[in-house]
């Protein structure tokens, strides 16, 4: 069924497309808040492992808007209302960039940008890893600190295999291509998006 492209799974995904489990909260949830709720859950358990102020996933629109899908750290009320372009702040660097940005002083950076519904002000360091699947940046993982903190080698490792397994909770939908291909022009990859690598299952075992 990959070949039916989006319009399809617009009939009954979520509006951010996400095609992948959801946690109900009680039978009324929406799907959206249902998969906004995952989203929480997975920060809630990792970002006491990571020991940072600031755990955080933005996740594209189709129109490559980024918005705060979830986060530990900052104000909830800022959930769903921080939005921007990849064009702007640190966040829109690195899914424009689909590369990864580790800064220990992020106010000195020139894409900076203050968001102050987040209560942010308080956090100097700054990382970010894009959520690659199928070729495309769906998102962005940042995490932040209060210290002006050095990322180590271990750490960016650390940071870009918990975005794997983000992207295997975020699912196939997003990527997949408008109708009308075929699944022999698909990309090899296009189905495993779907599900986190063994490296990101075994270095974040218990948490999917």
């Amino acid at each position: 069924h990959y070949d039916l492209g989006n319009d399809f799974y617009r009939l009954w995904l979520d509006p951010g497309m996400t095609y992948s489990c959801a946690l109900f909260a009680r039978p009324d949830t929406t799907l959206e808040a249902a998969q906004d709720a995952k989203y929480a859950r997975l920060l809630d358990l990792v970002a006491p492992r990571l020991g940072y102020g600031v755990c955080s996933i933005y996740l594209a629109e189709p129109d490559g808007t980024l918005v705060l899908r979830a986060t530990h750290g900052l104000q909830p009320e800022s959930v769903g209302k921080v939005r921007m372009a990849p064009s702007d702040g640190l966040t829109g660097l690195v899914a424009e960039g689909e590369r990864g940005l580790f800064l220990s002083r992020a106010d000195r950076h020139p894409r900076y940008r203050y968001f102050p519904e987040t209560g942010e002000e308080r956090f100097r360091s700054f990382a970010g890893v894009p959520l690659l699947g199928n070729g495309r940046c769906l998102g962005v993982l940042t995490v932040q600190s209060a210290q002006e903190a050095t990322f180590h080698s271990n750490e960016v490792m650390l940071l870009e295999t918990l975005a794997e397994h983000v992207v295997g909770l975020i699912g196939v939908s997003r990527s997949l291509p408008e109708a009308g291909t075929s699944s022999e022009e698909l990309p090899a990859d296009a189905a495993l998006a779907a599900r986190p690598t063994k490296r990101a299952r075994r270095l974040l075992g218990g948490l999917g």
